[in-house]
């Protein structure tokens, strides 16, 4: 039997993440609505947090959420330039 080390990632909904004062925080929150398309669209639109988001993270959070509309639209949304 091999020994394989595993990282495991829980998300919840309804979890607190704002014990979290990094990037993480909204990495998280994502997560934890990834099967949640249209929710999780409108978190990051009106949410001034996702505002200040590095480019790496947005690309970090549109690759596990599967959700290409976020990685295209990261710039516009860094901006506040999406329409709500």
């Amino acid at each position: 039997m091999s020994d394989y080390r595993m990282n495991i990632l829980y998300t919840d909904p309804d979890y607190n993440y704002n014990n979290f004062h990094t990037e993480f925080r909204e990495l998280y929150r994502t997560l934890s609505l990834r099967n949640d398309k249209i929710s999780l669209q409108k978190m990051i639109r009106e949410d001034n947090a996702f505002r200040n988001l590095d480019t790496d993270t947005f690309d970090l959070i549109a690759r596990y959420t599967n959700q290409r509309v976020i990685y295209e639209e990261k710039e516009k949304i860094r901006t506040a330039e999406v329409q709500r």
